[in-house]
């Protein structure tokens, strides 16, 4: 009789202890299974946070030293823009990829180089004035105004053309230019590129001013 309660108590204690070792076990593998599933979760979301992060690649300003950047005005030329930055007018537009005879707007934007010391103005010009007499002048004025005659001195590129001195070996064929012409201040200038010399022509209108005024050369600049 003792030995069977004794039997009987074994098989209770042994049959509680393989109990409560199967639920802990089973809790340990509950937990442990939460636990690499939020281990798991909080790589993804690490991975997912990483990929869609913008990469950091801003780029870089710059800034060109080797031009800067001018808006076309009414009535500029090549010419005039250049003589505003002391540079050749054919230095812009071989930077701008055009020529003289490429049309200009307004709010175009023009690059005009800066840092080549070849592209300024060559300071060995030379430069010869012309006393203007303002009797003669008047009186070629008045017979242009009563009779048509010598109309052609109404026109500052003809002018450029018919009276400069000889000396200067130019030719009627050679491809004068209007460049800028203000016709209330009766001023033009005309440019004329032959060889390896330029030519500008400043004229002026001495009597009348506008369409019918008559021009006179002020002076040349040889480049």
């Amino acid at each position: 009789m003792i030995k069977t309660l004794i039997y009987f108590v074994l098989l209770i204690s042994i049959g509680v202890g393989a109990y409560f070792f199967g639920f802990n076990n089973g809790r340990e593998k509950e937990i442990l299974k939460k636990i690499i599933t939020t281990s798991n979760n909080k790589n993804a979301s690490s991975v997912k946070q990483t990929t869609n992060k913008p990469p950091d690649n801003k780029p870089q300003a710059t800034t060109n030293t080797d031009s800067q950047e001018y808006t076309v005005a009414e009535n500029d030329t090549l010419f005039t823009i250049g003589l505003k930055f002391d540079i050749l007018w054919t230095h812009i537009a071989q930077a701008n990829g055009i020529d003289e005879n490429t049309p200009l707007f307004i709010g175009q934007k023009l690059k005009i180089p800066t840092n080549e010391s070849d592209q300024a103005i060559p300071k060995n010009e030379d430069t010869q004035n012309f006393e203007i007499d303002l009797a003669a002048a008047q009186a070629e004025q008045s017979k242009v105004n009563s009779d048509g005659t010598d109309a052609w001195r109404r026109d500052p590129v003809e002018v450029a053309r018919r009276e400069a001195p000889s000396s200067f070996n130019l030719a009627p064929g050679d491809p004068y230019s209007l460049v800028a012409s203000d016709a209330q201040k009766g001023t033009a200038t005309v440019f004329l590129q032959k060889e390896d010399k330029s030519y500008t022509f400043s004229l002026i209108q001495p009597v009348d001013k506008g369409e019918n005024g008559i021009w006179k050369i002020e002076k040349i600049v040889i480049n």
